[in-house]
């Protein structure tokens, strides 16, 4: 036998045992999880050796050159099942999909106001509400009272009825009720002899106020006094320069009421001692930057297709941009240093107390598991006010010029490590991790480094420093 011969007959000697030594190794989802739904699911994992080819459920998957896979697969409510063949090896992976509800439609009357032990103002009016199927008639009992609801103009399914109280009352049963459909028994009501006085004892940023309309939560601090003419659950009602606001029942104190303490109480002013935004006036020795490496400790955030957390890269990441912009002459300091979570709001104050000049969170993005992660790819930033929006503009728009991922832009979005109204702050998506290709930039040294130098670029052009 010849030399070339011997060759050809090692070769495939090697091939089966090649084959039969591949390790296919599923990320998501994880082995007996429960996915939230869906029709279909991206299935992400790592096999070795890398050029490896194999099926799932009869579909050959052709990994990344990294061996990163990403396919999608049909699921089903209930169990399912991926079958893995690699060579001669067949494994199985397991996972589930919530059953789909099989119990009949039954009309039916659903509580609004008061679905939840509530209370308001006497004297002042306000409506009990529910909703039902059109063209019923309803009604309530409210205590001894019976009252009955009306459909709204532009609702019929709406009902309602005006009521108040004459005299303080407490915790009266309500029930909305029928001829056609079941009772349904809803929140107590209790009737407030007048307006009450309450203190903050949440931590900042902990504790927020939430508008009646679409605009943005007021951060209230501690020991802020607040008026308040009622409640539902956990949720009462305070007044702010005269309009209604809510506020978690677990961050206030109840107190006598401060002789000046009224509805016109003017807004609590975060931002003195803070400004201008940019800062213009500093030089980069005189300008801190705050970098929070998201996510951390028992919080991985999402998971690349080989098994890279977020949280790890994340804080490689920061590293980087902490190296550049020490080297260019600012101040840094960091959220956590190593792999330890810190709360939301704790890196919020973080900045906020050590005065910041800005607050950069770095992140890498997945979507949900119905959505294809390659066709979703894409690099965001986001930011909750308009100190932050220019901020995110001017490093946004030097990203896009390093990411091979398509842009989406500057995106409104009520996160919480944004909510800063007193420090511009961002949070950027760098990239996708569930993507084998975003998976392999971004562990890249060399894309480390042009983002991290894009963000120098960014600040410097947004502060003109």
């Amino acid at each position: 036998m010849n030399l070339k011969m011997c060759t050809f007959v090692f070769a495939l000697q090697l091939i089966p045992s090649a084959l039969l030594a591949a390790e296919v190794t599923i990320t998501f989802p994880p082995s007996k999880s429960t996915l939230a739904g869906g029709d279909q699911t991206f299935v992400i994992g790592k096999v070795s050796p890398p050029a490896t080819q194999f099926e799932i459920n009869g579909v050959q998957v052709t990994p990344y050159r990294t061996g990163s896979f990403l396919t999608m697969m049909p699921v089903t409510p209930g169990k399912n099942t991926l079958r893995i063949k690699a060579g001669s090896r067949e494994r199985e992976h397991i996972f589930y999909l919530p059953k789909a509800a099989t119990l009949p439609f039954q009309p039916r009357i659903e509580p609004l106001f008061p679905a939840r032990p509530s209370g308001v103002q006497t004297g002042q009016s306000f409506s009990v509400r529910c909703k039902a199927p059109a063209n019923s008639a309803i009604s309530a009992q409210v205590g001894e009272r019976v009252l009955v609801l009306k459909p709204e103009a532009n609702d019929p399914t709406l009902y309602s009825a005006e009521l108040n109280f004459s005299s303080a009352l407490k915790d009266l049963p309500v029930t909305f009720f029928s001829a056609t459909l079941p009772d349904a028994p809803a929140g107590t009501l209790s009737a407030l002899a007048g307006p009450v006085a309450y203190t903050v004892t949440g931590k900042l940023f902990e504790t927020q106020a939430r508008p009646a309309t679409g605009a943005n939560a007021v951060h209230l601090p501690p020991d802020f006094n607040l008026l308040s003419t009622g409640y539902a659950g956990s949720s009462h009602t305070v007044w702010l320069e005269n309009a209604p606001y809510y506020v978690d029942q677990r961050y206030l104190k109840q107190i006598k009421t401060p002789a000046a303490l009224t509805k016109a109480q003017p807004l609590p002013d975060l931002g003195k001692g803070f400004g201008p935004h940019p800062p213009k006036n500093k030089s980069p020795r005189e300008t801190l930057i705050v970098l929070d490496a998201g996510h951390g400790g028992s919080d991985p955030g999402a998971i690349g297709p080989s098994g890279l957390t977020e949280k790890k890269i994340n804080l490689i990441q920061v590293r980087a941009i902490e190296k550049i912009l020490k080297a260019a002459g600012y101040q840094v300091l960091l959220t956590r240093v190593d792999d330890t979570y810190i709360g939301l709001y704790d890196r919020v104050r973080m900045a906020y107390n050590k005065r910041a000049d800005a607050f950069i969170s770095i992140h890498y993005n997945s979507c949900a598991s119905t959505s294809n992660p390659q066709e979703r790819r894409h690099i965001s930033t986001y930011v909750w006010n308009e100190i932050g929006k220019t901020l995110g503009r001017a490093v946004h728009s030097e990203l896009e010029k390093i990411s091979p991922a398509r842009s989406i832009g500057v995106q409104k979005g009520n996160l919480a490590v944004c909510r800063n109204p007193a420090v511009p702050s961002i949070l950027i998506e760098l990239d996708f991790i569930t993507a084998p290709e975003g998976e392999e930039l971004i562990q890249s040294t060399a894309f480390q480094q042009s983002a991290a130098e894009a963000i120098l670029k960014g600040l410097r052009a947004w502060s003109g420093q």
